[in-house]
Order: C-alpha cells, then structure tokens, then sequence
C-alpha cells in the first residue's frame, strides 16, 4: 500500500503545472550558475596567477641585496576556491592578499568599517540557488498537499478506503522529496556539463564527491522544507493559508533569523573600529619609544645614532632594542584586533544555526572551505610565512661580517647585509596548503547533523498532527 500510495504522488505531482514551472525555474537557474560560476572561475585563476607572477618580478627586483628582500613586502595570496560555482565569496571585504616583510606583516584592511564576517554576500551559486530558489520551490510544491485535499473534501473518500494514515503521510513526505531530489539533481547535471564544457575541472575524484556531498545536503534541506510544508498544510484549512504561513516561514528562517542574529553578534560583542585600532598601536609604539628614548645611554659622552657604524655602539644597540620591542607590541596589538573580529563572526554564526537555513549555508562553507575558517587559517599562515621569511633573512644576513645583523621598517633606515641574494630560492615564499576533502567533509557534517535533527523534528510533527487532526472536515471557501 505505501508503495502505491508513493507512485500516485509520484505521478500527480509529474503531471501537474507547478512541476513543469519548478524543473524550468531549476533547470534556467542551475543553467546560469554553470555560466556565472565558470567566469568566476576562470578570472579568479587567471587573477591568481597574474598576482603570483608580479610577485615573483617584484622579489627578482629586490634580489640586488638582502636589505631590500628584508624590508620590501612580500606578497602572500589567497588561492582562489576550487569550488566558486557551488560557493563562491570573492566578492567580499575580506583580503585576498596580505603583505608580508621580515619583520611584520601588514594589517588588515583598514578601510573595513565594519566585519566582513558579519556581513558576507555571495554570487548566483548552486548554495545560493538551492537555499532561495530551492526552498521556494519545496513550499510551491508542498503548501497544498494536504490542505487542498481537505478543501476540496476528496481526503474524505481518501479514509473511506482501509489506509492507515500514517502509510498516506509517509507516501507523500518520500514522493514529494523524490521529486526535490530528482529537480536538484538535474540543475546540478546541467550546471555541470556547462562547467565541463567549459575548462572547470568538475571530473576529478575531488570535485566529483564534494558534488555527491553537496547534492546529499540539499536533498536534506529540500526534506526539511517539504516536511515544513506538509506540516503547514495539515493544520490550515485552505491552500492560500498554508502558502501564506509557509512563506513567512521562510522568510524567517532565511532572511530575518540570520541577520537579526549578526547584529544582535555585533552590538554584544562590539570590536574596535579602524581608526581605534590604530591609535591603540600608535600609542603603545609612542610609550615604547618614549621609555627607550628616556632610557638611552650615554656613548663616549654623546646619545646620537649612527646606523652606518659598525660594530653599533651602546647607544645604537639600545635604540635598535627598542625598535624592534615597538614592531613586536604592534604585531602582538594587530593579532589581538584580527582575534577581536573573528570571535564576533564566530558569535554570529553561533546565533544564526538556529536557522536550518543557516545550517545549510554553513554546511556547504566547509565542505568548499568557503567559511570564516578559511580566513583564519589564512592569516595564520601568513604569520608563519612571515616567521620563516625573517629566519631566512636572518640566516643570510648572519653570513656576512660586515652586517649589524639588525634590521627595522618604517621611520627606520635598513642595516643588513649589502650583498645580493644569488639563487632566489632561499627567499621562502608563500603558499597555502588546501585541507583534503575528507577534512572538509568532516567539518560540513556537524552542521549537516543539525540539519538533519530539524529536518527529522519537522517530518515527525508532520506525522504526528497528521495522525491527530481531524482531516474530515471540508471547508467551501478557498
């Protein structure tokens, strides 16, 4: 009987005008992520690579001594997402290139007035697809398939037949997620082969099962919406209802939920603002030099400063201490701030998983390493890379008599080493290492397994208010 009951869904819901109308709006979205995504992607790469080759002439330039190399910044870029048709964040405000030198490495962008990872948007991707058009489409198809019936009263002639109401339900529920499941699947396939097409490499081992993944969480997603509906539609009495309360559902979930919790994240956990930020590292550089400068020894009866004399005098090796103290308090400042603002995107995203929707969204971030981890792991490489740019320079300069061995940045003439850098191989240069995809597969399933605790709440509501109501009743107006 449940397999019947399967089948004549099944059947309804192919022969009925919202099926054509929902594989068409699928099929024209999917179509025009394929597009949006392969630009995406190509422009990205060839950005990438553009990027790397300049940074490549600018070290070449700087190989004529070891000062240069040591104070001019060295580049370290984001590589561009494997996966920017599925999730692609590249338009944010968020940097994609941070300039490193032996003794620090620069700052953020300082023109971010407020935190990009409160605040981050995306292009036409399938997540985006999936969790706009996508939820619209499992509400058009749901919204009525209890109510209607009931309206219309042939749920009555339904009962008149020895069914279990539970069979009914369940019949319904896997129909109408079948049918979700075979709309996705084929916007995917032909956003592939669009892709494929066109030089993205979709067939790899990789691409190919964070595809799978991916297409296995928006059928979860597309489970819990359909149940939504189907809950909805039991307990109102007329389609137009049912609609009206799915639709603000939605809204809620997608929309109001998650931006009323990133501004509830950034009023309770506000952070310092630009301009705050640097007048907090000038200060502590400014109490620095003020304490060395009162602190400076006396040198054959004289405290100027010589940089060009070597060996340095008392006087030299002071100030020099002291300069390097002000560049150490300044990175350990800056840190501080780049904390500051990942654990308000943190408390964002923490508010925002009571959505479903969110937990979608966050689910297919870290299955393309899209999400605010990503960014985090990025400057964390950045500080190693600019720990191993400074042992190699100090390690050059180390060989070479005549150097102090001391070098500075800004305000500060460079001291270190005259002598070329012959092979440019012993300068380090930046590069991020991408986690496995079994390492984002296992960060995407937390979020998944929430997903799939609303979406099993929402399918045994579903059952549960099926089994109680009383579905008899018809009602004439629609």
């Amino acid at each position: 009987m449940l397999r019947y009951l399967y089948a004549k869904e099944i059947q309804l819901s192919l022969r009925s005008v919202r099926f054509v109308i929902a594989l068409a709006i699928v099929m024209v979205g999917f179509a025009v992520s394929g597009i949006v995504g392969s630009a995406s992607y190509h422009n990205q790469l060839t950005e990438y690579r553009q990027r790397q080759a300049e940074a490549t002439r600018n070290l070449m330039d700087q190989m004529g001594g070891l000062n240069n190399v040591a104070v001019y910044q060295q580049a370290a870029l984001l590589p561009p997402s494997k996966y920017p048709y599925i999730r692609d964040l590249s338009i944010t405000r968020l940097p994609e290139c941070v300039l490193v030198n032996a003794a620090r490495h620069q700052e953020m962008e300082k023109v971010l007035r407020s935190n990009p990872l409160l605040y981050a948007t995306e292009a036409f991707t399938w997540q985006f697809i999936l969790a706009a058009i996508g939820g619209f489409i499992a509400i058009l198809l749901s919204y009525d398939s209890v109510a209607e019936e009931r309206r219309q009263g042939t749920i009555s002639l339904i009962f008149s037949n020895p069914i279990n109401r539970w069979k009914l339900i369940t019949g319904k529920l896997l129909a109408l997620i079948t049918i979700n499941a075979v709309l996705i699947a084929a916007g995917i396939l032909l956003s592939l082969l669009i892709l494929s097409f066109s030089g993205v490499p979709v067939l790899s081992s990789d691409a190919l099962a964070t595809t799978a993944a991916f297409l296995g969480f928006a059928i979860l997603y597309a489970a819990f919406v359909t149940a939504l509906g189907l809950l909805v539609s039991t307990m109102t009495r007329t389609p137009s209802l049912a609609l009206t309360a799915l639709f603000f559902i939605w809204v809620t979930f997608s929309i109001i939920f998650p931006s009323a919790a990133r501004i509830t994240a950034g009023a309770m956990q506000s952070i310092p603002t630009p301009d705050e930020r640097e007048r907090e590292i000038d200060q502590a550089i400014d109490e620095i030099m003020d304490e060395n400068n009162n602190t400076r020894p006396t040198a054959n009866g004289s405290q100027s400063v010589n940089y060009s004399r070597i060996p340095f005098t008392a006087v030299e090796t002071h100030v020099a201490n002291g300069i390097v103290r002000a560049i150490e308090a300044a990175g350990r400042l800056q840190q501080k701030h780049e904390n500051l603002m990942f654990d308000q995107g943190y408390f964002g995203l923490d508010l925002a998983r009571w959505s479903p929707v969110e937990l979608f969204r966050e689910s297919v971030a870290k299955l393309t390493d899209s999400d605010i981890d990503r960014w985090r792991r990025f400057l964390t490489e950045v500080e190693i890379y600019r720990r191993e740019l400074g042992s190699a320079v100090s390690a050059l300069d180390s060989r070479d008599p005549n150097s102090p061995h001391v070098y500075f940045q800004d305000h500060v003439s460079i001291w270190i080493s005259l002598r070329p850098v012959e092979d440019a191989t012993q300068i380090p240069r930046f590069e991020m290492r991408e986690p496995p995809f079994s390492d984002r597969l296992a960060g995407a399933l937390l979020p998944a397994a929430w997903l799939f605790i609303w979406t099993v709440i929402a399918v045994l509501l579903a059952v549960i208010v099926f089994m109680m109501v009383d579905l008899r009743q018809q009602q004439t107006s629609s």
